[in-house]
């Protein structure tokens, strides 16, 4: 099985984001292991295709790799990966969220001056 692995540095930050690379391997239809401690991360392994482990488990990261290679049709989504990614994550809906964001700090109307 063809799968990207995603890590990070055991740093605050990525637990409550996560690099882009996991969304660029998702939008190709690939599976993921992931090592990362977050609810991004995890939202996505309940989605499909991700296959999240702790960072520090070397243990953990082994079996998910077993199971991932032996397994893999469990985890698959149950629609094209890159679909989902399209639709929740392209850069019209970054746009959307942070128009909204700026909206409600100054008022509606933000995104007709910026177009």
């Amino acid at each position: 099985v063809d799968f990207c692995f995603s890590s990070t540095q055991p740093k605050k930050i990525y637990e409550m984001v996560i690099p882009t690379k996991m969304g660029e391997y998702l939008a190709c239809d690939k599976f993921v292991l992931a090592v990362h401690n977050c609810p991004w991360g995890n939202h996505q392994a309940e989605l499909g295709n991700v296959m999240v482990c702790d960072p520090g488990d070397p243990r953990g990261l082994s079996d998910a790799m077993l199971e991932l290679i032996q397994n893999a049709g469990k985890y698959r989504h149950p629609r094209s990966a890159r679909q989902y990614i399209i639709e929740h994550h392209s850069l019209e809906r970054f746009e959307e969220r942070m128009l909204a964001a700026f909206e409600g700090y100054v008022g509606v109307g933000v995104g007709s001056r910026i177009g």
